[in-house]
């Protein structure tokens, strides 16, 4: 069995805060409400895990990159963010230990002050801090009191020793200009090199183009990578976000921010099919899941309002919001999202393309 944790070796995040909740995934201070904070962190995170995800490791970055489109969908999502905090709160409260007290560290105990000395126990205790003569001699012609004369001694040794650290300073200075020269011309000959060997690949590639070309056969075209499942599902929401500011839509300003979520539950399902199409072809796709999400919002049928009711009607064990979450689409999409999966069916079909 692995022992790779990949929340403790991408993310920081160690065993005893795991599952993380959506702020300590995302690596924010619990209970943001910085829009702008909130979503740049998600990119970012994002960003790192689509990396992660063309290495060995893919499925578990596709797992963790899941989870932090929804905790960014979660926490961008006013209303929706307010029952998570109301739900975490809870939740923390319960974990939180019972005994405070018993976790605090002992207050160090307060020293009682000394009695005040008098003038001859003063005079007594700076003479036994005169140091003696003959084992340390001491190089001052100003007369000094005892009381200064360790302050002294100690800036005459800090001037000695600085004058060694300037010059030991300097010379490694020298060395690292030195070597990042170096490096600079090795990148630079390297570079020289690689340009000459690909410009005259170049030239035969060109030569071979030419002569497949007049011989009637034509060059291969190279595919581009395919997309994945977030890339999908982030152009959907842009095309909704549009459609949803048409004046033409009628759409008011608290459903405005309804239209994206619904069009990322009903384009999920369908990413990898989308991915493979044109971009005319995909455009077509998110317009057409804009326009029936837009339909049910103004038939009341909204995701928060569903969701709402849909927990209401869910009886058992205490789940986290992350499973709520997941069920909670799957209801959607079963209940309302049949129509659109027909009309997809309807374009992607053979007799369409």
């Amino acid at each position: 069995m692995s022992d790779f944790d990949p929340y403790y070796e991408w993310l920081g995040i160690p065993p005893k805060d795991q599952p993380p909740h959506h702020y300590r995934l995302l690596g924010l201070d619990l209970y943001e409400n910085h829009r702008t904070a909130i979503d740049a962190a998600a990119n970012r995170l994002m960003a790192y895990l689509q990396e992660l995800s063309n290495g060995e490791d893919a499925e578990m970055a596709q797992q963790i990159l899941n989870e932090v489109s929804t905790a960014r969908v979660c926490l961008l999502n006013q209303k929706r963010k307010a029952i998570y905090d109301r739900d975490l709160k809870a939740t923390l409260k319960k974990k939180a230990p019972a005994d405070k007290s018993a976790e605090s560290p002992t207050p160090p105990p307060i020293p009682k002050p000394k009695p005040k000395a008098t003038k001859q126990a003063e005079v007594a205790e700076a003479s036994e801090e005169v140091p003696d003569s003959s084992i340390a001699p001491q190089i001052i012609s100003d007369p000094v009191r005892p009381g200064q004369q360790a302050t002294v001694m100690q800036r005459t040794g800090r001037r000695a020793t600085r004058a060694p650290a300037k010059k030991n300073e300097k010379k490694i200075l020298v060395a690292v200009i030195g070597i990042l020269f170096l490096v600079a011309v090795c990148l630079y000959v390297l570079y020289q090199q690689r340009s000459t060997t690909q410009n005259s690949a170049n030239d035969d590639t060109a030569a071979e183009d030419s002569g497949q070309t007049s011989a009637g056969k034509k060059p291969a075209a190279k595919q581009p990578p395919k997309p994945s499942e977030e890339t999908i599902v982030v152009q959907a929401r842009e095309v909704a976000v549009r459609a949803a500011s048409n004046p033409e839509a009628k759409i008011n300003e608290q459903t405005k921010g309804e239209i994206p979520e619904i069009v990322d539950v009903l384009i999920r399902p369908h990413w990898e099919t989308i991915a493979k199409q044109n971009v005319a072809r995909k455009t077509e796709i998110y317009q057409l899941a804009a326009g029936h999400a837009i339909k049910l919002c103004k038939q009341g049928i909204s995701l928060t309002a569903f969701e709402r009711k849909y927990r209401k009607q869910q009886p058992g064990p205490v789940k986290t919001f992350e499973q709520q979450y997941q069920e909670t689409c799957a209801a959607y999409r079963e209940e309302h999202g049949k129509p659109f999966n027909a009309e997809v069916a309807k374009l992607l079909s053979p007799q369409k393309k």
